[in-house]
C-alpha cells in the first residue's frame, strides 16, 4: 500500500461579527485589559478528530486516514515559541503524516537573527489543496499575516519563515531565538509553533490549527479492537512580565516630610501568564534597597510542567533523554530594572520553584543620588520553558 506523509499548518482566522466589533478585541470595546490572567496556550482537539472509533478497510482501495486536527491558541500576554510533538502510535501501524522534521531527507532548517527559514517538507497529498497559502503565527483582521507564514504550491513546502525583531520590546521575544535555535539542534518535532500573544498589537492572540492525518496501513487480521492512545505534547517558551509601582526612599531614616511611602507592594490577578509575580517586599537603607520579589506558578492542569529554559529540548517524549527532576521548575530573570536600571540579583538570576510552585529572588538597588523619596517603575521578566499535554484515546476496529 502506498504510504503518504505530509504536514499542513493551517491558520484559522476567527473574526467575530457582533455589532461593530471586527473581531476579539480589535476595534471594539476600548476597555478590554490586557496583561491579566495566567494563560498561556490553550491546546484542544477539533471535535472527533480523531473519532473515538475508527474503522479500518484491510481492502487494497482503502484509504484508512485518521484525521488528528489540533487548535491552539495564545491566550496570554507573551509570544510562544517552540514545537508540537505527536505520540502514542504503534509505527508497526500507524504513520503520522509528514514524520518527524526536519529531516535529511525531507527538508530543510536555518535560523540565524531571528529569521527561521523551513523548505522542502513534502505535506500535502496529489490534488489536496495544492495551491494553498498556509501560516504558523497571527493574521489581523486587516488582512496582514504576522509571526510567520508556510507557503506551499504542488503540495510541497517551498519556504515557511519566521520573522523575530530581537530588538523589539515583545514579551517573549528573546526566550523565542533561544528556543528556535534549540530546535536547530534538537529535531523530531512535528510542525513548529509560533504564536503573538493577545496584546493590544495583535489582540485575541495568535491562533492555529494543525491537521496531522495518521495512516493506518496494517493490522493483524485476528485482532479485531486496537486501542491506541494519542498523545499531543507542546513544548514552548513563555515570559511574564510585571511592572510594579515601588516608592522608593534614600533615607529611610529620616523623619521629614516625603511624597510616598515605602511598602511592600502586593499583585493579584496575574500577569496573562501561568507564572506571576505576586508581591515585592523592600528592605531600605541609606542609599541602598534590596528588593525581594516572590514568584508563583499558577498550574491550571496537572499534566501542565515548568521547564528549565537550557533544557526545553528534553520536553520531546521521544527526545531519549532522562528528564531529571532539576530540568524542571525553573525560572531565569531575564530583566529586573529600577527606573530603568538593571539591578544585581543573588545568587544568580535562576529560580526554582518548590513543590507548590513558589520562588523568589534578592535584587539590590542603589539610590545614592536620590534626593527625596519617590515612585519608580521595577520592571521584572520572567523566561521559561513549558509542557502541556493532551490524551485521547482511540479503539480501532476491522471491517
Amino acid at each position: 500500500m502506498k504510504k503518504y506523509f505530509y504536514l499542513i499548518g493551517i491558520l484559522a482566522v476567527l473574526i467575530v461579527v457582533a455589532g461593530c466589533s471586527t473581531g476579539p478585541g480589535y476595534g471594539g470595546n476600548k476597555n478590554v485589559k490586557y496583561y491579566q490572567g495566567y494563560d498561556s496556550l490553550d491546546i484542544r482537539l477539533i471535535d472527533n478528530s480523531p473519532p473515538n472509533i475508527f474503522y479500518f478497510d484491510s481492502t487494497d482501495a482503502a484509504d484508512n486516514e485518521l484525521p488528528i486536527v489540533v487548535r491552539i491558541q495564545n491566550k496570554g500576554s507573551s509570544l510562544a515559541c517552540g514545537a508540537l510533538y505527536i505520540q502514542g502510535f504503534d509505527p508497526n501501524f500507524v504513520q503520522i503524516s509528514g514524520g518527524k522534521l526536519p529531516d535529511a531527507n525531507t527538508g530543510s532548517y536555518d535560523y540565524k537573527n531571528g529569521q527561521l527559514v523551513i523548505g522542502g517538507v513534502f505535506v500535502g497529498l496529489s490534488g489536496r489543496n495544492p495551491d494553498i497559502r498556509a501560516n504558523v503565527g497571527w493574521q489581523a483582521p486587516d488582512g496582514n499575516f504576522y509571526g510567520a507564514g508556510v507557503f506551499m504550491q504542488d503540495g510541497k513546502v517551498v519556504s515557511m519563515n519566521v520573522r523575530i525583531d530581537l530588538l523589539s520590546r515583545l514579551i517573549g521575544v528573546l526566550a523565542c531565538d533561544e528556543v528556535f535555535n534549540m530546535l536547530n539542534d534538537y529535531w523530531g518535532w512535528n510542525s513548529v509553533i509560533a504564536l503573538e500573544g493577545d496584546t493590544p498589537e495583535t489582540p485575541g492572540g495568535g491562533l492555529e490549527v494543525y491537521e496531522f492525518p495518521a495512516y493506518f496501513y496494517a493490522l493483524p487480521q485476528s485482532l479485531e479492537n486496537f486501542r491506541q492512545n494519542l498523545m499531543v505534547t507542546a513544548c514552548y517558551s513563555y515570559s511574564t512580565r510585571a511592572t510594579a509601582n515601588i516608592c522608593v526612599d534614600p533615607r529611610p531614616n529620616s523623619q521629614s516630610k516625603k511624597a510616598c511611602i515605602a511598602r511592600d507592594v502586593s499583585m493579584s490577578g496575574g500577569q496573562g501568564a501561568p507564572i506571576t509575580v505576586t508581591r515585592v517586599e523592600q528592605r531600605a537603607t541609606t542609599n541602598k534597597v534590596v528588593f525581594i520579589i516572590y514568584i508563583h506558578h499558577n498550574k491550571k492542569n496537572a499534566l501542565d510542567d515548568i521547564y528549565d529554559l537550557r533544557n526545553l529540548w528534553k520536553c520531546n517524549p521521544e527526545s531519549g533523554a532522562l528528564v531529571k527532576e532539576t530540568d524542571k521548575n525553573v525560572v531565569f530573570v531575564r530583566r529586573i530594572a529600577l527606573s530603568g536600571q538593571q539591578l544585581v540579583c543573588s545568587p544568580d538570576y535562576w529560580v526554582r520553584l518548590d513543590q507548590a510552585g513558589n520562588g523568589q529572588i534578592s535584587c539590590t538597588a542603589i539610590t545614592e543620588g536620590a534626593e527625596s523619596a519617590h515612585n519608580a517603575p521595577l520592571e521584572i521578566e520572567l523566561d521559561y520553558g513549558y509542557q502541556k499535554n493532551i490524551y485521547k484515546e482511540i479503539t480501532v476496529r476491522q471491517i
